[in-house]
């Protein structure tokens, strides 16, 4: 080794060119992670956030009381009345996340997408308190019409190579009234200057399962226009919620269809080899009712010419994984949800992952 050095340093000394520019390829991992409720401890106004507020501020406060009495969930409503969220779970929950985002390599994340965050105040936190030696320079959030309050957000080590920008996505086509505002959290797009290559992350949180099939297809219609005009290499992570029944499935019917102008990769599905038309079984990200399912993914287009040999970025497929360590998980096999009173579990998710090669 030493020998290669010396040589190295005599055949630069030997020239008179110009020194040229240049750089060791990077590897870049991006994580997804549905953190679950992630609120802070302070009423955010226009908001419903009143569940995850302190029992001193929700038992003075006759408006968040009227909103407790009208929720039709048991579980919601016993959460609202009796649920002390106040900064010492704040805090806990943030220092769990951290911990699952620490173990999930040798490093943490470079890029890491966040669903179900509640605004900027959050996620700052969540890097300031346990991140902050882990070389985020960018944290970023647009606040969303979500009634709920949460949102989707980003951080990454990479600083932004634009302004960020923000689809909505709009469910007033598909809502039984539509005078009604019926918006719902859209998507986030950050475009970052990684060894002077623009690599563009969209962060997705589309429409829940308690919302029709038709409401992510309005998500992945948007998504897909998103897509076709963003800059440099375009990353697509979060949490689709889109499971096999759906009909019409969004996923299948404008991401996968070969017979779009636009289509892509599913990570997940190139890892297991199967990316092919038919169903992903349930490798785990989301656990309900005895069954896992992939609700979290990443998604690349198949026409990015990154993608042919020889371009600047290149996804390592063999990179794909779900975060799955023991103590992230509860007594029933599935991810281990936070709770408040014993300030023990994480998220109701497991986080996804992926690598990429930037010359």
């Amino acid at each position: 080794m030493k020998g290669f050095i010396f040589a190295l340093m005599m055949a630069l000394s030997s020239t008179f060119m110009a020194p040229v520019a240049w750089s060791l390829p990077t590897k870049i991992r991006v994580m997804t992670y549905n953190a679950e409720n992630f609120y802070d401890a302070t009423h955010d106004e226009g908001t419903e956030d009143y569940q995850y507020l302190p029992l001193s501020y929700k038992r003075s406060n006759p408006e968040a009381m009227e909103y407790c009495r009208s929720l039709e969930s048991p579980t919601y409503k016993d959460r609202c009345f009796n649920m002390d969220w106040n900064e010492e779970a704040f805090r806990a929950k943030a220092k769990n996340l951290a911990q699952v985002i620490k173990s999930s390599g040798t490093t943490t994340p470079d890029v890491i997408v966040f669903e179900e965050v509640e605004n900027l105040n959050a996620v700052t936190k969540l890097v300031e308190w346990e991140l902050a030696d882990q070389g985020y320079k960018e944290i970023l959030l647009v606040e969303g019409p979500d009634k709920r309050g949460i949102d989707v957000a980003i951080i990454s080590k990479f600083s932004l190579a634009k302004e960020v920008k923000y689809h909505q996505i709009d469910l007033r086509p598909i809502a039984k009234d539509p005078s009604k505002v019926k918006l719902t959290r859209g998507i986030l797009e950050a475009t970052f200057n990684v060894n002077g290559h623009s690599v563009t992350v969209l962060a997705n949180h589309w429409p829940s399962q308690n919302n029709p099939s038709a409401a992510r297809v309005i998500a992945a219609q948007v998504f897909v226009k998103a897509v076709a005009e963003a800059d440099g290499y375009v990353i697509a992570a979060g949490d689709f919620n889109t499971i096999d029944s759906d009909s019409p499935h969004a996923i299948n019917e404008y991401l996968l269809n070969p017979a779009r102008a636009l289509h892509f990769f599913d990570f997940e599905r190139v890892f297991f080899g199967e990316q092919i038309n038919g169903a992903t079984p349930h490798r785990g990200t989301h656990f309900y009712r005895g069954e896992w399912s992939s609700l979290d993914k990443v998604f690349l287009v198949k026409s990015q010419n990154q993608l042919v040999e020889g371009t600047s970025v290149t996804p390592d497929w063999k990179s794909y994984n779900v975060v799955k360590k023991p103590f992230m998980l509860g007594k029933d096999g599935g991810p281990m949800a936070f709770n408040a009173n014993s300030k023990k579990g994480y998220s109701d998710h497991l986080p996804v992952q992926a690598e990429f090669v930037v010359d």
